[in-house]
């Protein structure tokens, strides 16, 4: 069985409070103790999740793809709440999450024994801790690997890179998708896509940024041909500066970034890939 992080259990700031934790925690703040263990496939650890949260102040998984998976299958299975996305802890019991497509942030009283997925970008990194008790996940005999493969990564991931560039509608092409990838090697950058540009192949479908996708908070987020759906500005309205080049200065993503080249794409773009590859 190979390792892969699942399942962390950690105190919450009263020692006799204990939380259970699932997905990556290498994000989440105020921790006291974390393990991690293994398991082949969200639907069977799902019922041994349920099972460990007995008793649990709350059960709380990164908000992604394995997290959501995995919690949302145990929280059904423990009939207990699910709250997706919490972006802050404020206080002991206490969450805020976004609604409407982070148009407007809720602050909600977390229910005993409540499940909930955190946005790993919203929080700093936990510090060091004492290793807890590992619990082992069975294998479900209903589901069998066949073959597994890891993940060609080109760049850095889209939820720790400092700089994350976006391709929109507005790349289109391969050729553009080349430039753009020349573009993310001078700054060291993470590329995500809007649905478009995965629809059309241009991207790989982990690649998708926005509500449905991946939520990023980079130091610097670079829309490139961009309109700015609602659901993408939801995945990326938390980055420190945005920037976009774009041919509609109205656009919405041009309206909410902080800095906007109008061009064309066909210009704009191989006259940036060049300058930052003059860079000393």
């Amino acid at each position: 069985m190979s390792e892969r992080v699942l399942v962390v259990a950690a105190t919450w700031t009263a020692p006799d409070v204990l939380a259970r934790v699932v997905g990556a925690a290498s994000h989440l703040s105020d921790l006291i103790e974390v393990r991690l263990l293994t398991a082949t496939h969200p639907e069977s650890a799902a019922a041994v999740i349920a099972r460990l949260a007995a008793g649990a102040r709350a059960v709380v998984a990164a908000a992604d793809d394995l997290g959501r998976d995995a919690l949302a299958r145990a929280s059904a299975l423990a009939g207990a709440p699910l709250l997706g996305d919490v972006i802050s802890i404020p206080d002991q019991g206490i969450v805020v999450r976004p609604w409407f497509a982070d148009s407007v942030h809720a602050t909600v009283a977390l229910p005993p024994g409540a499940f909930m997925t955190v946005r790993p970008a919203a929080f700093a990194p936990a510090p060091a801790v004492p290793p807890a008790q590992a619990v082992e996940v069975p294998a479900d005999p209903r589901v069998r690997r066949r073959a597994s493969a890891a993940a060609v990564s080109a760049g850095p991931s889209l939820a720790t890179a400092p700089v994350v560039i976006g391709a929109g509608r507005g790349v289109a092409t391969p050729a553009r998708m080349d430039i753009v990838r020349r573009i993310a090697g001078s700054l060291g950058a993470a590329i995500g896509a809007t649905r478009p540009t995965v629809d059309e192949g241009l991207a790989p479908g982990d690649a998708l940024l926005g509500q449905s996708g991946k939520v990023v908070a980079p130091r610097l987020y670079l829309a490139l041909g961009i309109s700015g759906a609602l659901q993408h500005l939801a995945g990326v309205k938390d980055a420190a500066v945005i920037a976009a080049i774009n041919t509609n200065a109205e656009a919405p993503m041009c309206v909410d970034a902080d800095v906007v080249w109008v061009a064309d794409l066909d210009t704009a773009l191989p006259e940036f890939a060049a300058a930052l590859e003059e860079l000393p």
